[in-house]
């Protein structure tokens, strides 16, 4: 099922494989997607699934106003982040609610990051 945005038509769930069976995931349960070589990790706050489809097909049939892409390799739900970290090298990393592994934010996208 989509939403119309500006005419756009964005995901409002998906069927994930889920063992023998598949699952309707609502797209409000992802915190992340994470490239898996041809395939796309999804990661919830509890689980993970992945998917048949690139990183770029999701980003295409994502809301851009809820996921950014923060690395060449992920997508993050905005409502998922808790905290901003800046890292020793001077890099941003974003820890997610429900979540315990950080993510990095490359430098292209560090200005997602940045409010005047």
């Amino acid at each position: 099922m989509k939403a119309a945005v500006g005419g756009v038509h964005y995901l409002k769930w998906l069927t994930v494989p889920h063992g023998d069976k598949r699952r309707a995931l609502a797209i409000s349960e992802i915190s992340y997607l994470r490239a898996d070589n041809k395939y796309t990790t999804v990661v919830t706050r509890t689980e993970t699934f992945l998917l048949n489809s690139s990183l770029k097909e999701m980003q295409q049939r994502l809301d851009p106003e809820v996921f950014w892409q923060i690395h060449r390799s992920i997508i993050v739900n905005v409502s998922a982040i808790h905290t901003i970290h800046r890292a020793l090298r001077g890099t941003l990393e974003l820890q997610l609610k429900d979540r315990r592994e950080l993510l990095p934010v490359s430098a292209p996208y560090v200005h997602l990051f940045k409010h005047s």
